[in-house]
C-alpha cells in the first residue's frame, strides 16, 4: 500500500505541469445494495469525499471515502446496525460524452471497515478490497457541476465476502 502512494505521489508531482483541466472535488448521497456473505438490507449511501485530479486530458487520479448504512435482513436481528466504510485510491480515465459530459471510470484499491451497533454495543472490523467506480460528469458553470456515480465495491472483512453497489447524485466543484 505504501508503495501504491508513494507512485501515485511522484506522478502528482511529475505531471503536475502537464495538467490543463485540473480537477474536482464532490460529495453524493444515494441507495447502497449489499450482496455477498452479509445478509443486509439496502440502505443509505453517501460520498464524503469524491476527489479526482487529472494529470493529462484524459488520465488522472482519484480518492473516494464513502459509507453506507443498514440494518440486518434476517428476523430476530432487526436491533442490529450495520455501516460499510471505505477509502479508495486509484487511476481515472475520462472520456468526452457531449458538450457539457463527461464519463469517469474510476479502479480503485480500497480500505475498507464495517461497524455494527447490537442492542448499544459497539464493534467494528476493517479489511481490503477493490472499488470499480464510474462517474457521469455534467457541467453546470466553469466551476460548478452535478455528477452520478455508479459503484461496484468487493472487499473480504473478517472472512466474509461483502458486495455493495452504489447509485448516487451529487454536485462538484471544480478547480
Amino acid at each position: 500500500m505504501k508503495k501504491i502512494i508513494l507512485l501515485f505521489t511522484l506522478i502528482l508531482f511529475t505531471f503536475n505541469g502537464y495538467s490543463q483541466d485540473k480537477g474536482y472535488v464532490g460529495l453524493g448521497l444515494g441507495v447502497a445494495i449489499p450482496s455477498g456473505d452479509a445478509t443486509l438490507k439496502s440502505g443509505l449511501g453517501l460520498n464524503l469525499i469524491g476527489a479526482g485530479y487529472m494529470f493529462s486530458e484524459k488520465i488522472g487520479a482519484t480518492i473516494n471515502w464513502g459509507a453506507s448504512s443498514h440494518k440486518s435482513s434476517e428476523s430476530g436481528f432487526s436491533d442490529v446496525t450495520y455501516g460499510i466504510g471505505y477509502f479508495g485510491i486509484g487511476p481515472l480515465f475520462r472520456f468526452d460524452a457531449g458538450k457539457s459530459m463527461t464519463i469517469d471510470l474510476k479502479p480503485q484499491y480500497a480500505s475498507t471497515s464495517l461497524a455494527y451497533t447490537v442492542s448499544g454495543i459497539d464493534g467494528s472490523f476493517s479489511g481490503s478490497g477493490f472499488l470499480v467506480g464510474s462517474s457521469f460528469n455534467f457541467a453546470k458553470s466553469k466551476k460548478w457541476g452535478f455528477g452520478i456515480d455508479v459503484d461496484y465495491m468487493t472487499t473480504t472483512i473478517e472472512d466474509a465476502k461483502i458486495n455493495v453497489f452504489a447509485i448516487r447524485g451529487g454536485i462538484q466543484y471544480r478547480f
